[in-house]
């Protein structure tokens, strides 16, 4: 499930920015839960990105650390399965088996919206960056990496082992969909040990439906009792 496109991206790589710790900002993921198959779309800074998988953009850039735009015509999955270099990514006991979809870089100033499957695919897939030849910093770009899985997750916690998550000082968050649509959104963090773990949530156990319930009972209650 590789996707082609002229996958937008780096140029005028300095090292320097790679020298300290992960700055506080936040980390987007979308996880979309079927019973057959899984996708996980997430969105961070370039630069933080890159650090949390212990991941070195200059793999990506050509001569002086710089990149041409059209040199990635040809297609940008390989470089979302390059951030899982050093990474795993399990779905309950299991490794996940995650493929990149795609890997995008949007500039700072044109940063998208992520907070659905859809958004997820429109930030990966559409490329909205300077036409070819022209060159940008890392610090100003936004980086985004959608994964498939033909493993499905519901019921099941998926766990993204980063060898720098425990650096992070960043708070995660987290919009997560099965068949039926959106089912909640929710924060967290990465654990002391790297890991971050997107617990599992049954459809009954929505959190507005849990209080909706509530709220019934004691309206239905109130009511008996005059």
């Amino acid at each position: 499930m590789k996707w082609n496109g002229c996958g937008g991206l780096f140029a005028l790589i300095s090292m320097s920015v790679f020298t300290t710790s992960v700055l506080a900002q936040d980390l987007t993921i979308v996880v979309n839960r079927h019973a057959d198959w899984t996708e996980l779309y997430l969105s961070a800074s370039a630069p933080n990105l890159f650090e949390t998988f212990d991941i070195q953009p200059s793999k990506f850039a050509g001569h002086d650390d710089q990149v041409d735009f059209a040199s990635f015509q040809s297609g940008t999955a390989w470089l979302g399965d390059h951030l899982l270099d050093k990474s795993e990514i399990s779905i309950g006991a299991d490794v996940g088996g995650f493929e990149a979809m795609s890997f995008m870089v949007h500039p700072v100033a044109e940063k998208l919206s992520m907070t659905s499957p859809f958004e997820g695919m429109i930030a990966i897939g559409v490329c909205n960056g300077p036409r070819a030849g022209t060159m940008i910093d890392v610090n100003d770009l936004h980086a985004y990496v959608g994964y498939f899985s033909e493993k499905g997750s519901q019921g099941q916690p998926i766990e993204i082992d980063l060898p720098k998550g425990a650096s992070a000082s960043f708070k995660v968050q987290v919009h997560e969909f099965n068949e039926t649509g959106e089912v909640r959104q929710y924060e967290t963090t990465i654990s002391s040990k790297g890991t971050l773990t997107l617990d599992a949530q049954r459809l009954n156990d929505r959190p507005w439906r849990s209080a909706f319930l509530s709220a019934l009972l004691k309206l239905t209650g109130a009511q008996f009792l005059k």
